[in-house]
């Protein structure tokens, strides 16, 4: 494979990577906004961090 190539499709992944992150970022924003019981919040957060960083586990201190 071209090194052009390779290169092309590694910034390709970045940019995935980034493109799924800022969504998650803006999927807890709205979820900020419309649930107002912390005690639904923030399970649904830790959800949300956990798909999009690939984490087996998160919480909240």
């Amino acid at each position: 494979m071209d090194p052009a190539q390779i290169e092309a499709n590694i910034n390709l992944e970045k940019a995935l990577r980034r493109a799924n992150l800022l969504a998650a970022a803006a999927k807890v924003s709205q979820n900020i906004t419309q649930i107002l019981d912390i005690d639904l919040l923030l399970p649904k957060t830790v959800d949300i961090i956990c798909d999009a960083y690939e984490f087996y586990y998160a919480g909240v201190f």
